[in-house]
């Protein structure tokens, strides 16, 4: 999938950022080698950041989205604070991706909550919790995701990181599938 972008950031403030942002990106679509289609897509947004203390900042963008011949919006909104040892944020997002075995561009909602944690200096804890709306032509997929991770240091080049990384999808795009379970764990 080729893609570029080209930006431009203001500093309106102390507090206050600008940037806007063109994308472009090519989704392609085929099996085994053979590309069976492709559509461009063309997205301008306009990302606003603002600090509203020194540890919450929150960020917020739109724009308009042009794929092949459809229109639509691409969004991203979030809000991030750090305390002492802990750091939270939670963001959404609207844009599109691409899925495998489904023949165009998928609409894609995602909503994510990071918490991190650092008891100690030598013991590093992480959890986030995903959630993900794909559509495409009338159909939908649910997507739930869980992420959590423990580091721990044990010298300054060498450190032993636990994670667990699972989800499970309602829905599919295969018709013959629609109404199954999907589970996955690594």
């Amino acid at each position: 999938m080729p893609s570029a972008t080209a930006s431009t950031v203001r500093l309106l403030s102390p507090r206050d950022t600008l940037n806007a942002r063109y994308r472009f990106r090519e989704f392609r679509f085929g099996f085994a080698g053979i590309e069976k289609s492709a559509v461009s897509s063309h997205s301008l947004s306009v990302d606003w950041t603002h600090a509203i203390t020194r540890r919450v900042r929150m960020a917020i963008g739109a724009g308009p989205r042009v794929t092949g011949d459809a229109f639509g919006p691409e969004l991203s909104a979030s809000v991030e604070t750090t305390l002492k040892s802990l750091a939270l944020s939670l963001a959404y997002a609207r844009t599109q991706t691409t899925v495998i075995g489904v023949d165009g561009a998928v609409d894609m909602n995602n909503v994510t909550a990071t918490v991190a944690w650092a008891p100690s200096r030598s013991l590093h804890m992480r959890m986030t919790p995903s959630f993900f709306r794909n559509a495409v032509a009338g159909q939908q997929a649910d997507v739930y995701m869980l992420a959590i991770a423990v580091t721990r240091p044990i010298s300054n080049y060498l450190a032993i990181d636990v994670s667990f990384d699972g989800g499970v999808q309602r829905g599919n795009f295969v018709t013959s599938l629609a109404g199954q379970r999907i589970a996955r764990q690594s």
